[in-house]
């Protein structure tokens, strides 16, 4: 809680909440300063709300139409998306009875209560426990999570253990007296993950951990320091990689690791791939000797995941070259790992080929181009600014170099 706020009641949070859906369309600095008899405690809750309320119909528009209550910004930014919270579900089974060691806002226990028969939550700060109180009480009408405030490292034993099958745990990765700094080292969570480890060992616990990390961890060093892993979840949620899930059990591990590479799609889809994790440290994709009628761009979760030379050798597509993540065949690659173009046009790179008639030939031919970048002296928006073109959907300008020297323009279209 801020210095010098209080904490408001459950009764105000839901004032909140409703003034904040009736006021959504005024600007929350007008909230702020326009004279009211509002508590001003309650106006700022109020105008809190309202500046998330865009963020909340992309990222959680289920909670959005509940009347979900956020305390603070940073709870918001570090809270899962609805779909990646449904992702955990994939993940348990109607028989499992769980912990939360951090509740936060809800979004995820309320999924995973949803699908399980009993839930524990643990949330340290008590405005937190308070809005998640509020906001699964909206989530999970049926009540079942039982939200305790406390610290989590502290309060666990074998009675609060008795029972449970799976602890999941989502430590806060910022600074909580500087709520903008992110938290880079894994040591500094609250509460730290290796410190949760040592304690369940200590009291024998025999289920299975789950912990939510940061996707800008290195994997292979998060499973040198958790080598009790047994399986590791990348999750890419649109085009953008946002949570490392791993799955522990109290013990060494007696096989290899296996990695899966998830990517939900809009619509809620979810596509999976699977692979244990020595299988990717040899594989080995051949290099092109031309430019096939296909390119294919790997996607942000197997870029994360280290695999593409495994995944492209699986799909029989060649590298173009040693210095760039870039794959072409003769046909699509089935595989919705990468993202697949068909090339229209070869162009050998100049200075010539963006100037005067070269220029506006090409732009004739495509008024709209997307930009893309690869080993490339030029980037993606220096491009931009040279072509003055606008953003296509449909047709790309792929800027590459091919070995060392070969620099290419590549028009490509995704016809789907």
């Amino acid at each position: 809680m801020e210095k010098g706020s209080r904490m408001i009641s459950p009764e105000e949070i839901g004032h909140v909440v409703a003034l904040s859906r009736q006021w959504a369309d005024r600007p929350p600095d007008r909230i702020l300063f326009e004279r009211s008899d509002l508590d001003p405690q309650v106006r700022s809750q109020v105008a809190l709300q309202v500046s998330l309320l865009d963020k909340m119909a992309k990222k959680i528009p289920h909670f959005l139409e509940c009347g979900g209550y956020i305390p603070r910004r940073v709870n918001f930014e570090q809270c899962s998306s609805e779909p990646a919270a449904e992702y955990k579900q994939r993940l348990l089974s109607p028989s499992d009875r769980i912990l939360d060691m951090t509740g936060g806002l809800g979004i995820d226990t309320a999924a995973m209560a949803s699908v399980t028969r009993h839930s524990e939550v643990l949330e340290i700060e008590p405005e937190m426990a308070l809005a998640l109180e509020y906001n699964l009480s909206r989530l999970l009408p049926l009540g079942r999570a039982m939200v305790t405030c406390g610290d989590a490292l502290a309060r666990l034993d074998h009675t609060l253990l008795d029972g449970i099958t799976l602890i999941y745990a989502d430590p806060a990765r910022r600074d909580m007296a500087d709520p903008g700094r992110r938290l880079s080292s894994m040591a500094d969570y609250t509460p730290a993950p290796l410190q949760i480890l040592s304690r369940l060992q200590e009291l024998d616990y025999g289920g299975r951990l789950l912990l939510k990390l940061s996707p800008m961890l290195d994997i292979h060093w998060l499973l040198e320091q958790l080598p009790t892993c047994t399986d590791l979840h990348i999750l890419q949620v649109g085009d953008e990689v946002k949570e490392l899930l791993l799955d522990l059990s109290m013990q060494p591990a007696t096989s290899p690791v296996t990695i899966h590479l998830s990517i939900v799609d809009r619509q809620g889809e979810v596509t999976s791939r699977s692979y244990p994790l020595p299988t990717s440290l040899t594989a080995e994709t051949p290099y092109a000797t031309q430019i096939e009628p296909y390119i294919h761009i790997p996607r942000p979760v197997l870029m994360k995941s280290g695999a593409y030379h495994l995944i492209a050798a699986e799909q029989g597509i060649s590298l173009l070259g040693p210095n760039t993540h870039l794959y072409t065949s003769p046909r699509p690659a089935p595989d919705p790992l990468y993202k697949s173009y068909r090339v229209l046009e070869e162009i050998p790179y100049s200075k010539s080929v963006l100037k005067g008639k070269a220029l506006k030939s090409l732009l004739e031919r495509y008024p709209a181009l997307s930009i893309m970048s690869r080993h490339f002296p030029l980037t993606a928006e220096e491009l931009r600014g040279r072509l003055r073109t606008d953003e296509s959907d449909r047709y790309f300008l792929l800027a590459t170099t091919l070995g060392e020297r070969d620099r290419k323009l590549l028009i490509l279209s995704r016809d789907n």
